[in-house]
């Protein structure tokens, strides 16, 4: 925290090296938003004279990325050899929708694959990218594939047809972890929401349930901005990284619901503690309702911000909020 250098933490993570050793193999796939020629070694995408440009968020569609860019590296191949290189996307009831074969001799035991496809025609939803690599008429040697997403407003899918999709988005949840999910994405539900799903007893059901209602919100229920399911909890994974308090999770914390609903404020004004106020922040958003604020105190001195006052339709408004600081 740069107004407060004691606030800080950190992670370790362990990282997994494989040997490529043998034979044929296949690297990582990794899907991109653009790959060019590059002699800038110093760039932190710079790969095998190539800038190499990640697409974290694994979203395609003609509102932000219309060409899915792949990478993958090919290991101890014959370099007398033709190989033939497959790749495939497949659609969420696993039906081939793009495939693809090229010949290539590499000349090289370890080389590398760049390609494109344009996916602008595709519906929205969930696909799976498959590249296999084989000997020029004979048997698959090696296999990668990797999960991505495909937003393309223009093509309207029934809705039956959306909410399949996310039913199997969810397929692998627990009945646990389905209601945890639900528990988090109670700042976008309504009241009946809520009731209807207490009522839910079984792991299909609440699949089920959550399916419609993410589709719902997708499309924007009354009252609400729509909000995608993998942005809405990529916030609450961000909330919990910065809000999370004397082990209550970021996503709970006033701080954390509000940057769930409205992302990141537009100014943030922290005024640490000073003239024996309390430290406070003020969130400013000018593109909701024309401007409105958010103003949190830290009540408790330990760090736990509250809202003590929004200018927010429907939020806590309290125009002496002033005097919390005290």
């Amino acid at each position: 925290d740069s107004l407060d250098p004691s606030r800080k933490d950190s992670i370790d993570l362990p990282i997994s090296i494989k040997p490529f050793a043998g034979s044929v193999a296949i690297s990582d796939l990794e899907l991109c938003s653009e790959i060019k020629a590059s002699q800038e070694r110093s760039n932190a995408f710079f790969k095998n004279s190539l800038e190499v440009l990640p697409n974290a968020s694994l979203v395609y569609g003609v509102t932000g990325y219309p060409v899915v860019f792949h990478y993958v590296e090919l290991y101890n191949l014959d370099m007398a050899k033709r190989y033939s290189v497959r790749t495939r996307l497949m659609d969420q009831s696993e039906k081939t929708v793009r495939d693809l074969a090229r010949q290539r001799t590499f000349g090289v035991a370890n080389a590398v694959d760049v390609g494109t496809v344009n996916i602008t025609s595709l519906p929205s939803g969930k696909y799976q990218f498959l590249l296999s690599v084989s000997e020029d008429g004979g048997s698959e040697l090696a296999q990668v594939q990797k999960t991505f997403y495909i937003y393309n407003p223009h093509i309207q899918a029934p809705t039956m047809n959306l909410a399949a999709i996310k039913a199997s988005e969810l397929s692998g949840l627990s009945a646990d972890e389905l209601a945890e999910e639900f528990r988090q994405a109670q700042y976008v539900a309504s009241d009946e929401d809520l009731s209807t799903f207490s009522k839910i007893t079984n792991t299909d059901g609440m699949r089920e349930f959550l399916a419609k209602f993410w589709v719902e919100v997708e499309n924007g229920k009354p009252g609400r901005i729509a909000v995608r399911r993998s942005d809405y909890f990529r916030r609450v994974s961000v909330a919990n990284q910065r809000y999370t308090r004397q082990g209550r999770a970021g996503w709970i914390t006033d701080r954390g619901r509000v940057y769930i609903l409205y992302g990141d404020p537009d100014e943030m004004e922290r005024v640490p503690s000073q003239n024996n106020a309390k430290p406070h922040e003020i969130w400013h958003y000018y593109q909701v309702e024309n401007g409105v604020q958010f103003v949190f105190v830290d009540r408790s001195g330990f760090s736990e911000y509250v809202l003590v006052h929004s200018t927010k339709r429907g939020e806590l408004r309290d125009d002496g909020w002033q005097s919390f600081l005290q």
